[in-house]
């Protein structure tokens, strides 16, 4: 069994979390259950489980049953959904080719989806950039809209650089103009309880291996007004959640991504403060040994650690959780993070260099493009994610592994 606690110090948490144990538990216990949608006695019992999460749901997220909840394979199955099955609707509907807004930043399944949109004459897109603290501004969001635009999708938090969008702001901004918003809040939904009617997202992507639960597993929430209008229909046909995503219930994942859910958002407050006292912790020892400065500073002339995103005293406008961080080596032979990288792994280090979904290529991360990083910045771009089962002693041990592979370097 895999087990990186043992192995390693693994900081990679979001491309992924360990599963906790109550989420385990749950998983194995329900691994034998009955089809929750047959006719049969043994299914009335999963069936019962089902509906009991979706409450739960519904009562986390205060939805006021003003939402269909369903449950999916993950965020990109949600991503798709909310991006091809509105478009498909808006132009079924008004017989015009659809116009989106996203920011330049989302997810990698956002953006292809989109870019094979825009290619196919399927829809207009329009993609709003970020500042240099990597956030969307509302006001961005306004200037892009149309008369024509379906859909406006923009993430609750960055996965690269940690940064917070203000979702509520950007909300009201596309209801003025009667605009649907989908939000992707995968890397937000295990920190912060989201209060989607308050936050007036329409439609909502999240997945429970962010969140110490399996693998698989994803949730989608679509308005119930949304959908009547835009006479949604999917694109996994079925009868099952009231055919808005087919196929036989997955009740271990269901079950067990609550369970992960339920211990996640125990003493939340106080794991969010714990996350944020073992950040400043590595942002402080790295200052120590070396000059440390933020990217919407000047570059300076010599080695130094730039810093992504917001500064450390914003803390409502950044994961608790997530370092995104650039060696900057001005002269001489360009850093490498993927050499950096394969140094800290065989140290026992895990961390990423790039979104989760881009590991396996050469390009650099659009995240980054996006944000106008200089070429000789991006090659030494590095992730590092904490979790709620990161240990201030990991951190320590961590910092000095790092310090101590980097020094040579720079």
């Amino acid at each position: 069994m895999f087990e990186p606690s043992k192995k390693f110090i693994y900081l990679d948490n979001n491309a992924t979390t360990m599963m906790c144990e109550n989420a385990k538990k749950t998983n194995i216990l329900w691994q034998s259950s009955a089809n929750p949608s047959s006719s049969s006695r043994l299914s009335q019992l999963p069936k019962k489980e089902i509906e009991k999460a979706k409450n739960y749901i519904n009562k986390h997220c205060k939805l006021a049953d003003k939402y269909h909840i369903i449950f999916n394979s993950g965020a990109t199955e949600g991503n798709s959904f909310a991006i091809n099955c509105l478009t498909k609707s808006y132009k079924k509907i008004l017989k015009r080719t659809p116009h989106l807004i996203v920011s330049a930043v989302e997810h990698h399944s956002i953006m292809l989806a989109t870019q094979i949109m825009k290619k196919n004459g399927d829809a207009e897109i329009t993609y709003v950039y970020p500042n240099r603290f990597g956030s969307i501004l509302a006001r961005d969001v306004q200037k892009a809209i149309k008369p024509n635009t379906a859909l406006i999708s923009i993430m609750f938090a960055n996965n690269e650089t940690g940064s917070i969008n203000n979702i509520k702001a950007i909300s009201e901004v596309a209801h003025k103009h009667k605009i649907p918003i989908h939000s992707d809040c995968v890397q937000a939904f295990g920190k912060y309880k989201i209060d989607v009617v308050s936050y007036g997202i329409d439609i909502l992507t999240a997945s429970f291996h962010k969140l110490h639960g399996p693998k698989g597993v994803g949730l989608l929430l679509i308005n119930k007004e949304l959908a009547a209008g835009y006479k949604v229909c999917t694109f996994i046909y079925g009868s099952q959640q009231g055919g808005l995503r087919g196929g036989t219930e997955n009740v271990a994942g269901i079950l067990s991504s609550i369970s992960a859910m339920k211990w996640a958002f125990t003493r939340r407050a106080t794991k969010n403060r714990q996350l944020l006292k073992m950040r400043k912790m590595i942002i402080d020892r790295l200052s120590k040994v070396f000059h440390v400065q933020y990217f919407t500073e000047k570059l300076p002339e010599t080695p130094a650690i730039i810093l992504i995103g917001h500064h450390q005293k914003c803390k409502d406008y950044f994961l608790p959780n997530t370092i995104l961080l650039g060696i900057w080596k001005p002269k001489g032979k360009e850093f490498c993070n993927v050499n950096f990288k394969k140094c800290l792994d065989k140290a026992g280090v895990i961390v990423s260099i790039s979104s989760a979904c881009l590991t396996k290529s050469k390009n650099a991360s659009h995240v980054m493009t996006a944000m106008k990083v200089p070429t000789r910045l991006k090659k030494g771009i590095i992730r590092i994610s904490l979790s709620d089962m990161t240990t201030e002693d990991e951190v320590i041990k961590f910092v000095n592994i790092f310090i101590k592979k980097l020094k040579p370097l720079i």
